[in-house]
């Protein structure tokens, strides 16, 4: 049967195309709007030639109808023209068309057909027709005029040939029950509430009134919609009547028993408006009489809610607007099902403009997955157990929290405090204790640490994890002074990344005993955990100002309470007192030059400059590095090119102490390597060698380094840039062709084939070295030649004797003629020690 409805289909589609062709030539030379099958076409093919029902053909095409309406028949059809279909309500159709709703829309379609060939005359007031969807359609003749399911015959007796086809004025919808209509006129809401609540099969059945609630009542609901089985079953059975109830047969004051049992809904009448009544809230009918197979929709403003259950804490907290945030706060943290538990517990719940209130990002790091523990820390905090009515609570009282740390009362004037939150509504009672809401979120159960994550001090956070001082700032009675995250990162030459070295500038931010910035006195020494080194303070108009060894802070925010000590928020990190530290730790504990630090362990050179020196070095920062080329750091450090790489590092040494200021344009340094460094002095700008110097004179004891931004490569030569740029068949053709020498030396312009190039020689690559050697003699000029320099028509001589290459440019575009073939640069002006390298894409041939 799939077969041969698959078979119809694609003949209908043929005969669909045949249809409309037919229709447009018919159409030339008729201006009569009734539409007139030709001879022998099927059902399909004469809507199809009717313009009147394209939209019913797009609808028979999107059920896959075609090929059913293409077959034998015979079948009558109530075809809507395409004014019915526009004239259902908003998105109806567009609902009806989609690929999720086929079946619906096969029921609506197939309720429009009936077995056999009925023209107009045979039908008959008050006869009902059985259709192929399996209802019942009834006709009614009055006045000559002729409807059907209430839709009027508008043009009768469109013969096919294979049946008839009567145009009617609308769609029929009489085969769609509840659940389908609620589908189509997108009562999403309502639809997925039904199908979690499993009740999709009892709202196809039996003869019903459905009171439907728009999607902004669902998303109205006060702490949201109903998520389970359990709580939505008893929610939309109040919603349900178990007879068929249009808004004209109800009555003021009527009582509607409902499928929830012992619940009623009663109605008012108020000019001409319908209400509805329930146990805990009211709805009003914004649209009536919503017919369907199996009843009636009234179309609701809200979502009726049943008579309230003994509640759990949770629930309760679900079921009140003001705690939204601290329940989205318990689901996050884990502690719904420990708050609907046996109890009792006593709960002092923040209200949501607690949680708004405080500091910018808390709240969303406090959500975080990750910092799961210190919320759970924080909200166990506010429980305690027990049953603690208002009454009962006493001045100067402390209650043991769930979390384990004590919570103070006060009780003055009749206002009663929590660990300094107000209690603002007492006594709301639930099935498992008692809750209390509160004006502020108690943070006292939350350490330095804790309080270091929640308000956003990451960088911080980091340095103390890696230090593995985690535990220390957990414990004691501690004053911690905090940088910013902007204070980390305007470390010069940026945050320590050893863990000595860390370990000490953190160490001089903690001082061993809590002091609050009230309890601070103008010059007053504050002993740091740094063994030897204390902070002075100094108030000035106010403000905080803490010096230490090396350099001055402010407080922005003081006062920053835990359970273990106080924060106050400083502006810069404190530095201590410079240690000894050669160049190759000063890289060590610079975050900015790892990649250097990598560099130097490949080449075997960080002895030499822990070495007596001095040395300047001028040193490229890990976005240098990462700058370069594609695999040319992972080549760098390969153990091969450990001559190249030394070669390149030693470049950026320079023997002697040099700072910033010495530092004169025009200037030129000789490198450790031996070649000469230029220096460029230019608007307060240093360059050597064309990398900018971002960060001077960071002090070692055997000398000075000077962070820059780019790597330094005037010291490698032409076939040092071959290897490192990843030529290897270039390299192996010099090395095979004992060429090697002789492109490290003079001034050359090489041009360079790609590994593709040499793969792609016909017959492949000459193999014995003299042929080998006249081919790359061939892409070698002895002079340097930069792009700019080329022209068009310009000859150069090559190494090849009596071989020349020809320049010839193409809109920016530079190609080489050589004696046999030609080859087009892809990458120009690799500037090497000794000349030029230009990247092509052709092994030119002598």
């Amino acid at each position: 049967m799939l077969q041969s409805l698959k078979l119809l289909s694609r003949r209908a589609a043929v005969a669909l195309s045949l249809a409309a062709l037919t229709t447009t030539l018919a159409a030339c030379g008729d201006d009569n709007d009734a539409p007139v099958a030709p001879t022998g076409q099927t059902i399909v093919q004469t809507a199809a030639a009717t313009p009147q029902l394209s939209t019913l053909v797009s609808a028979l095409q999107a059920a896959e109808l075609t090929a059913t309406l293409n077959g034998p028949g015979p079948f009558t059809v109530f075809a809507p023209i395409n004014p019915a279909f526009s004239a259902l309500p908003a998105d109806v159709l567009q609902r009806l068309l989609e690929s999720g709703n086929r079946a619906i829309l096969t029921k609506v379609l197939t309720f429009h057909v009936v077995p056999g060939r009925i023209t107009a005359g045979q039908l008959q007031n008050g006869q009902t027709l059985t259709t192929v969807e399996g209802t019942t359609l009834p006709v009614t003749v009055a006045g000559g005029v002729v409807t059907v399911g209430g839709a009027r015959v508008t043009t009768a007796d469109i013969s096919a040939s294979n049946g008839v086809v009567h145009l009617i004025d609308g769609v029929m919808l009489g085969s769609l029950d509840i659940v389908d209509n609620a589908i189509i006129r997108g009562f999403s809401s309502l639809v997925s509430a039904v199908t979690t609540a499993n009740l999709a099969g009892a709202l196809r059945g039996g003869n019903l009134t459905v009171f439907a609630p728009t999607n902004a009542a669902f998303a109205a609901i006060p702490g949201g919609a109903p998520t389970t089985a359990a709580a939505l079953t008893p929610v939309l059975q109040l919603h349900v009547i178990g007879s068929r109830a249009l808004s004209t047969q109800l009555t003021n004051g009527q009582q509607l028993p409902t499928l929830l049992t012992g619940a009623n809904l009663t109605v008012g009448l108020t000019g001409g408006t319908v209400r509805l009544t329930g146990p805990r809230n009211a709805a009003t009918v914004v649209t009536a009489n919503i017919v369907a197979k199996n009843g009636v929709i009234h179309v609701i403003d809200n979502v009726l809610l049943p008579a309230a259950p003994a509640q759990t804490i949770t629930q309760t907290a679900a079921a009140t607007p003001q705690l939204s945030t601290l329940v989205t706060a318990l689901q996050a943290a884990e502690l719904t099902g420990t708050l609907s538990g046996t109890g009792p517990f006593t709960v002092f719940a923040p209200v949501n403009d607690a949680f708004a209130a405080l500091p910018a990002g808390v709240v969303q790091r406090l959500l975080e997955t990750g910092n799961r523990a210190i919320l759970s820390k924080l909200l166990t905090f506010h429980v305690v157990p027990g049953r603690i009515t208002a009454s009962q609570l006493q001045n100067g009282q402390t209650l043991t929290t769930v979390e384990g740390t004590t919570l103070p009362v006060t009780v003055a004037n009749g206002v009663v405090t929590v660990g300094g939150a107000r209690v603002t509504t007492a006594d709301i009672n639930a099935s498992n204790g008692v809750v209390h809401l509160i004006d502020g979120v108690l943070l006292g159960s939350l350490d330095i640490v804790d309080n270091a994550i929640i308000r956003g001090l990451s960088s911080l956070v980091s340095a103390v994890t890696a230090a593995n001082l985690g535990t220390a700032l957990r414990g004691g009675n501690l004053t911690v002074f905090a940088p910013t995250n902007a204070a980390f990162a305007a470390i010069p030459g940026g945050a320590p990344s050893d863990v000595a070295t860390l370990t000490r500038v953190l160490q001089l931010h903690v001082v061993g005993a809590r002091a609050l910035s009230t309890q601070l006195t103008n010059g007053q020494q504050l002993p740091t955990l740094l063994t030897g080194s204390s902070l002075s303070v100094g108030l000035v108009g106010g403000g905080v100002r803490i010096t230490g060894p090396r350099n001055t802070v402010s407080v922005v925010s003081a006062d920053i309470v835990a359970k273990n000590g106080v924060i106050h928020v400083i502006d810069n990190v404190l530095l201590p007192a410079p240690a000894q530290q050669t160049i190759t730790q000063t890289a060590v504990a610079t975050a900015q030059l790892s990649t250097l630090v990598t560099a130097l362990q490949a080449a075997d050179l960080t002895g030499t400059l822990s070495g007596t020196g001095p040395f300047t070095v001028f040193a490229p920062v890990n976005e240098a590095f990462a700058g370069l080329p594609a695999g040319v750091l992972q080549r760098l450090l390969e153990t091969g090119n450990r001559a190249i790489l030394s070669k390149l590092l030693t470049f950026h040494v320079v023997p002697g102490r040099i700072t910033a200021s010495q530092l004169r344009n025009g200037q030129t340094l000789t490198t450790v390597e031996g070649t000469t460094l230029p220096v460029t002095v230019a608007s307060g700008f240093v360059f050597v060698g064309g990398a900018r110097v971002t960060t001077a004179d960071i002090e070692a004891s055997n000398g000075v380094v000077h962070l820059i931004d780019g790597v330094l490569l005037g010291s490698l030569d032409i076939v040092d840039n071959a290897i490192i740029r990843g030529l290897s068949s270039l390299v192996g053709a010099v090395t095979a062709a004992n060429l090697a020498t002789a492109l490290r030396g003079d001034n050359l312009t090489v041009f360079a084939p790609t590994n593709a190039a040499f793969a792609a020689i016909p017959g492949g690559a000459p193999t014995d070295a003299a042929t080998l050697a006249s081919v790359l003699q061939l892409h070698v000029t002895g002079s340097r030649v930069l792009a700019a320099e080329l022209s068009n028509g310009r000859r150069l001589s090559t190494l090849l004797p009596n071989n020349s290459l020809t320049v010839s440019l193409f809109g920016g575009t530079v190609r080489l003629v050589g004696p046999r073939n030609f080859a087009t640069v892809v990458s120009a002006n690799i500037v090497a020690k000794n000349g030029i390298i230009h990247l092509i894409d052709t092994v030119l041939l002598p």
